[in-house]
Order: C-alpha cells, then structure tokens, then sequence
C-alpha cells in the first residue's frame, strides 16, 4: 500500500480496504476507507480531493530519530 506514503508526498488517500494499520492517518482525515463499489469509491475520491488536510503536522517523526538515539547512547558510555 502507499497510505503512509501519500502522506509523505501531502496528497489525500482513498484506502480500499475494510480496515487499515495506519489508523492515525485516518483519525488525522488525511486517508479515507472505502469498498470497491464503484458509487463509493468516486464519492470519497471527490470527498478527498476537496478536504483540506495539515500536512505539517509530523505524524511519523522529523526523520532525525537515528541522531538522537546516538546522541543519547554516546551519554551513556561518557
């Protein structure tokens, strides 16, 4: 899946799927689930495109994890 990826590049997701494992991208409104209905996917599609999502908000971290963890490992052998 690109659910978590169509976050990265800040473009809206139409998941079909019952269900996800990325529920904070939907409790987030930046992903939507939707069943292979034709009827349904084209209603959420537009739902999407016309939503305003915060793509600033760092759901997944500011990618400087792996500097901090060194950091914190070099205190402990000081």
């Amino acid at each position: 899946g690109l659910q978590k990826e169509a976050y990265f590049f800040r473009k809206p997701c139409v998941t079909i799927r019952d269900q996800t494992e990325w529920v904070e991208l939907i409790k987030h409104g930046a992903n939507i689930l939707a069943n292979a209905d034709a009827r349904e996917l084209v209603e959420k599609a537009l739902l999407m495109l016309d939503k305003k999502i915060n793509y600033d908000i760092d759901l997944y971290g500011d990618g400087h994890s792996a500097k901090r963890v060194v950091a914190a490992l070099l205190k402990l052998n000081n």
